[in-house]
């Protein structure tokens, strides 16, 4: 396996504690399960130390953080990543863990508690994977010691027999509902590198079907709600690269521009706009979307994480939510919400593999490893954001404020629009989003995720590096709250909503 991300970690010494902290249990294993021995993890970029005394251990429950409940072990030991999913038909938090034996365990919250523990009958040397489809069944997905990815399903309060899915995998699976079909999807990466993708369909998985990308870090799958998937991997050149799933074709591969260092997440939000995150060679996490057809650059999102993201859509919020673990391997919590991210929040504990995030009824759900192998749940809630309109709220900026409106003739609108830019109701978006400044060509007008690089932001807020006047010239500044809308806009993507 090709461990090109390992040479990033920073080179200073760390005991084998740290270094199960720091570097994910997926990093630490070799080609079906074979744990990597103290030389080869040198190779990696990590200096194993001698030990050290073993730290105090984590206590049973944690104080909350602002808007989650008290965290709470509901599972372990463990030592592989959790899996979390919601159970709509159920309204339950279904959670998977895999113990320090590599037995599969399922717990769920309903009715405000968690069950104990359940045994699925299953084994797995890679983190398990769990979704459930419309109807509430849950599929789980485990990767034997050769590397051989069976699935089980619970139905009827009992888990049934492993079914072979005839696929292998080096790496954690990714697994999603296509909600096409309500079909389960799942993608895997071969001995050699290759990126597959297989479908269980009527009761049988397909053969696997060979994508055409390689990678050496596990696959980020996501749910479209219009219906397909989407999945980013890691190419050897370090940079993300992108495939739509529609109907029962994939697009080709798209390079998105990204580099990353570690898995990347991805996620969409309900206006379809494709939200990706990744870690950068500096531990620098970014987000990029997918919108008309092209990804944006990267914006920081202010956190740095040295263990593989989680992310998902808050739709009870309207926001991104955003799990990484520190440099010091503390859980760390941001959100997208009202066009911004919020200053990274610190949910009081450490982590020895990446988080596991789930998203709920009223919220978001998380689950993570502590340093004493427990498994630690909690849930947040927060009041819901606002949703910008372009068709509501960007046009009636543009076409209709009073004296303050943009789009009038011997402004921008007419037969001859100031510097060519119409924007009149029919014209609006395609004049302003990607499009070159004629006062300056390197910015775009309306660049989607980045207000403050968009020129045009740039006019109605006077900023500096603007040629000429602030906009609009005529009736005074616009409003703060019409200034807010915006920026909410363009950070959200730009939607043409």
């Amino acid at each position: 396996m090709q461990y090109r991300y390992g040479s990033r970690i920073p080179r200073r010494k760390l005991g084998p504690a740290a270094v199960s902290r720091f570097v994910p249990s997926w990093h630490r294993l070799g080609r079906c399960g074979r744990v990597l021995t103290p030389v080869a993890l040198a190779a990696l970029g990590v200096m194993v130390a001698a030990p050290r005394a073993p730290s105090a251990p984590t206590p049973a429950t944690i104080a909350a953080a602002s808007g989650w409940t008290t965290w709470t072990a509901v599972a372990g030991p463990a030592s592989l990543a959790p899996s979390l999913a919601f159970n709509r038909a159920a309204s339950a938090l279904e959670l998977a863990a895999v113990g320090s034996n590599q037995g599969v365990e399922h717990s769920r919250f309903v009715a405000g508690s968690w069950s104990a523990p359940l045994a699925t009958g299953q084994v797995s040397a890679l983190p398990a994977v769990l979704v459930a489809d419309t109807a509430g069944t849950l599929h789980l997905l485990v990767t034997g010691s050769d590397g051989a990815v069976s699935h089980s399903r619970f139905q009827g309060g009992a888990w049934g027999a492993a079914i072979p899915t005839g696929a292998t995998s080096a790496l954690p699976p990714a697994a999603a509902i296509n909600s096409a079909g309500d079909t389960l999807e799942m993608i895997t990466v071969s001995a050699d590198g290759s990126v597959q993708h297989s479908r269980f369909l009527n009761g049988a998985w397909s053969s696997s079907t060979v994508l055409g990308q390689t990678t050496s870090l596990p696959p980020a799958l996501a749910a479209n709600p219009a219906g397909g998937l989407e999945l980013a991997v890691v190419g050897g050149d370090g940079q993300v690269y992108h495939a739509r799933f529609s109907d029962t074709q994939w697009s080709d591969f798209v390079a998105t521009g990204v580099q990353s260092a570690l898995a990347p997440a991805l996620t969409v939000s309900a206006d379809g706009v494709v939200h990706l995150v990744a870690t950068g060679p500096d531990h620098a996490v970014g987000r990029s979307l997918f919108v008309n057809n092209a990804w944006t650059a990267p914006v920081s999102t202010g956190v740095q994480s040295m263990l593989a993201l989680a992310l998902v859509y808050n739709s009870a919020g309207n926001s991104l939510e955003l799990l990484a673990a520190g440099l010091d391997g503390t859980v760390l919590q941001e959100r997208f919400t009202g066009g911004a991210w919020t200053t990274p929040v610190s949910l009081g504990f450490s982590t020895k593999t990446g988080p596991a995030l789930a998203a709920t009824a009223a919220g978001v759900a998380a689950a993570v490893v502590g340093i004493d192998g427990r498994v630690e749940t909690s849930q947040f809630q927060a009041a819901a954001g606002t949703s910008v309109s372009f068709s509501k709220d960007i046009l009636r900026i543009f076409t209709n404020n009073s004296g303050k409106t943009c789009a009038e003739s011997g402004c921008h609108a007419g037969s001859r629009p100031q510097h060519g830019l119409d924007l009149e109701a029919s014209q609006a978006y395609a004049n302003s989003v990607s499009v070159p400044s004629n006062e300056s060509p390197d910015l775009h007008l309306v660049e989607p995720g980045d207000a403050d690089n968009s020129y045009l932001f740039m006019k109605v807020t006077g900023a500096s590096g603007i040629s000429g006047f602030r906009m609009p010239q005529v009736g005074g500044a616009l409003s703060t709250s019409d200034i807010d809308l915006l920026r909410q806009w363009i950070n959200a993507g730009a939607p043409n909503n």
